[in-house]
């Protein structure tokens, strides 16, 4: 799971300066391959910790907390964001 998160933090980090298609593709093909090792540790961990009885309801909050990380996360970031800039905008101002 370390090693998901620390691969995947690395492929964010890049795509922060990423500016051709073609990074932005490979660095999302990247993150695409880390991802899967991070759920594979987390339902290791919880086949481990978990008595067998209780393990579908587990996997099941584990699920959707993942989901409403998923949703809420870059939302919160948005409206955090001090200087916040649609792509559109972005677009023009490169544009100009």
């Amino acid at each position: 799971m370390v090693f998901s998160l620390a691969l995947n933090g690395i492929a964010y980090f890049f795509l922060m300066s990423a500016e051709t298609y073609p990074q932005f593709v490979i660095l999302m093909i990247f993150i695409g391959l880390s991802n899967p090792l991070y759920q594979v540790g987390a339902d290791a961990m919880l086949a481990d910790m978990i008595p067998s009885e209780k393990r579908t309801e587990a996997y099941a909050i584990n699920r959707i907390a993942n989901n409403a990380a998923f949703g809420i996360g870059p939302a919160w970031a948005d409206s955090s964001h001090p200087h916040r800039t649609t792509w559109l905008s972005t677009a023009r101002q490169r544009a100009s």
